[in-house]
């Protein structure tokens, strides 16, 4: 069973330690542009003829002889949209890339919504499953759960672009996303994360890798079947071969990281041999502060 009593028992654990990370104590509640009245003063203004005089500072007047008005920052619910690969790619490894990215996911659902924000959780293969999409609140942590232990991974993702412009469909208004994927999509990733970038999305990739994709253990003449497309290739692995492919590995998840720091998104790598807790705690502390104000 994927999520069991020891896994549950490690999201309040979580929970409680991400309290510390985000400023306010909710991962979601940030200052918003608009005033308002909310708990958070934010400055003075002088009164005018039309303001509200409830909010006029009386122990201000007794002092300088002049009213002034306080002013309040609003504090808004925040939309926190979890996408989730779920491509035939992702049912490499011991663990499964998947089952590992299905963890992550339900543990940033669990403490979005301890935390009182909205969480919408999205698969995608072929595109983005319409199926998937789900509006969680405090009290759906069980049918998210019940959700992501029925997914499976399926089909692959032909155009990544083409699911970011179906999310941004049904997401106009912008939040934070989390994208749990292996990242094996090809120059389209590329476009699709500047959608959400141009679209203010605060975006968090975190790639999810197998040790046997970081250092392959294999030698010899072998066929390598493409688990997506079932592409075959023959060819002899040797330590010349293995140096080559772990160069263009390192390069390709530079080239990655680079772009994403240019476009103002975050960069996390999980490798399924990690315990789950470790890319939550990393992914809080890289994001303390960091949301917008």
């Amino acid at each position: 069973m994927l999520f069991d009593l020891k896994f549950f028992k490690s999201l309040k654990l979580l929970s409680i330690i991400a309290k510390r990370h985000f400023r306010g104590e909710k991962i979601g509640h940030r200052r918003s542009p608009n005033r308002g009245s909310s708990a958070e003063f934010a400055e003075y203004k002088e009164y005018l003829p039309g303001d509200d005089l409830r909010f006029i500072d009386w122990n201000l007047y007794a002092r300088l002889d002049r009213l002034y008005i306080k002013k309040f920052h609003n504090e808004e619910e925040l939309n926190v949209s979890i996408l989730l690969d779920a491509s035939q790619s992702m049912a490499f490894g011991t663990p499964t890339k998947f089952d590992h990215a299905r963890k992550i996911a339900a543990a940033i659902a669990y403490i979005a919504l301890q935390h009182h924000d909205h969480a919408r959780l999205y698969t995608f293969s072929q595109s983005l499953d319409p199926s998937s999409e789900g509006g969680f609140r405090r009290g759906h942590i069980h049918r998210l759960m019940g959700f992501l232990e029925k997914s499976a991974p399926a089909g692959r993702t032909p155009s990544f672009d083409e699911v970011i412009t179906r999310f941004l469909l049904k997401n106009r208004r912008p939040g934070v996303v989390f994208l749990l994927t292996d990242a094996l999509f090809g120059e389209d990733l590329y476009r699709g994360l500047q959608r959400l970038a141009h679209r203010r999305f605060e975006t968090n990739l975190v790639q999810i890798l197998s040790p046997e994709e970081m250092t392959p253990d294999l030698a010899g003449p072998l066929e390598l079947v493409d688990a997506e497309d079932q592409s075959r290739v023959r060819l002899t692995i040797n330590n010349q071969v293995l140096t080559l492919y772990e160069e263009v590995l390192r390069e390709t998840i530079d080239e990655l990281k680079g772009f994403l720091h240019r476009q103002g998104m975050r960069y996390h790598q999980s490798l399924t041999t990690a315990p789950f807790e470790s890319t939550l705690l990393t992914l809080f502390e890289g994001a303390a502060g960091a949301l917008p104000a």
